[in-house]
C-alpha cells in the first residue's frame, strides 16, 4: 500500500505519510458529510434515505484502480464526490 502524505507530523513543520483504513476513514466521513450537506441544501429529505445508500452511492462511484475491483491498496476505490 502506497503512503498518501495527508498533514503536518508533530510540531506543524514537516508533512508526514500515512496509509491504511485509520488514514482512509476522515476522507470517506467527509464525503458523506458534504453529501448529506448538498441534500439538505437542495431541499431533499434525508428522514427516508438509509445511510447504506450514501455508503453504496460513494463506493459506485469511486474511481477505481488496478487490479478491478477491491483490493488491498485501492479498497474499493478513490472516493468521488462530484459523481457520488
Amino acid at each position: 500500500m502506497s503512503s498518501v502524505p495527508v498533514g503536518t507530523g508533530p510540531g506543524g513543520s514537516n508533512y508526514d505519510s500515512w496509509n491504511g483504513t485509520s488514514m482512509a476513514t476522515p476522507h470517506v466521513a467527509g464525503a458523506a458529510a458534504l453529501m448529506i450537506q448538498y441534500m439538505r441544501a437542495h431541499g431533499l429529505s434525508l428522514g427516508g434515505v438509509p445511510l447504506n445508500t450514501i455508503a453504496t452511492a460513494l463506493k459506485d462511484s469511486a474511481l477505481d484502480g488496478p487490479p478491478i475491483g477491491k483490493d488491498t491498496r485501492y479498497g474499493w476505490g478513490i472516493i468521488n464526490v462530484r459523481n457520488a
